[in-house]
């Protein structure tokens, strides 16, 4: 179960997952946790300049989870921007013929 008034959680069924984000000089660190799993805390959505930014920027990618349903738990831990632009789930590609 979510508390949506402190995080941000996602439940998907895959193999994985990418968390898309924007980015800024007033964006800061978040943590990311992935169903049990420590928290990973990220800090790459931080720039130095407004000019020539990313507009999207991949944070997070965890591409080797077994497929099944798994949540991810993003956390603001700076109290500075974090703008989530998606969660992408990755499914596994069929077997080729």
């Amino acid at each position: 179960k979510c508390d949506w008034s402190s995080y941000v959680c996602c439940s998907h069924l895959g193999a994985g997952v990418r968390l898309v984000t924007s980015t800024g000089t007033d964006h800061g660190e978040f943590t990311v946790r992935v169903d049990d799993a420590d928290p990973v805390t990220v800090s790459s959505t931080r720039v130095d300049t407004e000019q020539n930014k990313p507009t999207q920027f991949v944070a997070f990618e965890a591409t080797d989870l077994a497929q099944g349903e798994h949540t991810v738990t993003v956390t603001n831990t700076s109290g500075a921007v974090l703008g989530l632009d998606a969660f992408d789930v990755v499914t596994p590609r069929p077997p080729s013929r």
